[in-house]
């Protein structure tokens, strides 16, 4: 596990079965684990079961102090007890980890900012549970690998009465010490004309700029490629440094970007009265949406 890999987090975890695991747990990049994802065509035993050990890999820092060797998680894999609880210990992690960060959004009349959750929008607009593994216990692409419809900015929403946010905020916890990582969503338009254009643009400039944190496995067409591609799209990083920046976030920022692209760019958004805010400086409403 190279440097870029470290992790923002770790923790400590035990897992039984014919023994018992003492793991060490990392949250790693969105890089240590977007690659993983499968398409139809590759979901193969093999494929299935090398991709959910590199998976897990990404994850787990060390196993009873030791490595997290290839050796070791498959034997976690095929022992009939460790494994569904290795699994949902997977699936806790992924729903957990994008509760860590914080979303704000800047009122358009004074310019403070009023700070939300996840829960506001999906409440808001009905939204279905996130789910980010299939029927399979694999990991399902980010909303980013599918652009939604093209939404021009407009000044306001909710029948034309209530402004948007001047710009939406996401920030993450790093590792102690160190700044958040911070990131703003300002208005203009995210539709898939402009990410066509950056994976055109990082299509041609991979090999030399992006190799190093972009495997050449990750193909342009894959849902991987696809993600990152989307979410550098979606926070106005389009250029290939942009695109390294969004591989290197950690996965649970990414995972909190990628929610907040499905809820602020929902068709309902825009036409729902429960959405908006109350600005708690000026007391003004607005829409938490670009």
């Amino acid at each position: 596990m190279t440097d870029h890999l470290a992790p923002a987090f770790t923790e400590e975890r035990v897992l039984p079965g014919s023994r018992t695991w003492q793991l060490r747990l990392r949250q790693p990049p969105a890089i240590g684990v977007l690659p993983h994802l499968l398409p139809p065509e590759r979901r193969t035993p093999w494929q299935l079961r090398v991709s959910l050990m590199l998976e897990c890999q990404a994850f787990i820092a060390a196993i009873d102090g030791a490595y997290a060797g290839e050796t070791l998680v498959l034997q976690m894999l095929d022992d009939p007890v460790t494994r569904p609880a290795l699994l949902q210990l997977r699936h806790e992690l992924y729903e957990q980890w994008p509760l860590h960060g914080q979303i704000a959004a800047d009122c358009p009349h004074c310019g403070l900012s009023a700070s939300l959750g996840l829960a506001h929008y999906w409440l808001s607009l009905g939204l279905p549970a996130w789910q980010r593994l299939d029927a399979q216990q694999l990991l399902l692409p980010p909303c980013t690998a599918t652009p939604m419809p093209t939404v021009a900015h407009t000044a306001s929403g909710a029948g034309g009465s209530v402004p948007l946010a001047r710009c939406l905020w996401v920030s993450y916890p790093r590792a102690a010490g160190e700044q958040p990582l911070r990131y703003g969503i300002f208005p203009g338009t995210h539709g898939e004309e402009n990410a066509a254009s950056l994976q055109d643009l990082l299509a041609g400039t991979r090999e030399a700029d992006t190799g190093e944190l972009l495997p050449l496995d990750l193909l342009p067409t894959g849902p991987a490629w696809r993600s990152i591609v989307g979410m550098a799209n979606w926070l106005g990083r389009r250029d290939a440094q942009g695109a390294l920046d969004v591989a290197a976030m950690p996965l649970g920022c990414f995972f909190l970007c990628d929610l907040l692209y499905f809820a602020a760019r929902h068709p309902a958004a825009r036409r729902s009265p429960g959405l908006v805010v109350s600005c708690p400086s000026c007391g003004q409403d607005f829409l938490p949406v670009q």
